[in-house]
């Protein structure tokens, strides 16, 4: 990902969708968040930006997803991040069936107006 304003927001993602006999979930979380010098980072997730790290913040609005904001000043950042996946069915559980998919997310700063000029 590469971030070309002044930072960039990565929000957890949530689908869900139900029917009468089953319903199934999509999410995506950050597992952790690793800075520039390798160092790993717990996130804060109050209701305010709070700085993790010099360019990292994090919270959690309420019953909103938690995000990690980074500013260019602070990349690269890698990110760990795991897509879930759940099906559930009330009348068949042959067919239940949930899975994960772990992979790293690395952030970078962009060019900017005026870079090698």
């Amino acid at each position: 990902m590469i971030i070309e304003g002044a930072d960039a927001v990565i929000r957890r993602e949530f689908r869900g969708r139900g029917g009468s006999n089953d319903y199934t979930l999509e999410w995506t979380s950050v597992e952790s968040i690793v800075d520039r010098e390798g160092k790993v980072l717990a996130g804060v997730w109050g209701g305010d930006w709070t700085d993790i790290a010099r360019g990292i913040e994090t919270r959690q609005v309420r019953h909103k997803s938690p995000e990690v904001r980074i500013h260019r000043s602070a990349c690269p950042v890698r990110m760990c991040m795991i897509d879930w996946y759940e099906y559930n069915s009330y009348t068949d559980p042959e067919h239940c069936s949930s899975s994960h998919r772990t992979y790293w997310l690395r952030v970078e700063a962009g060019s900017t107006p005026g870079d090698g000029d």
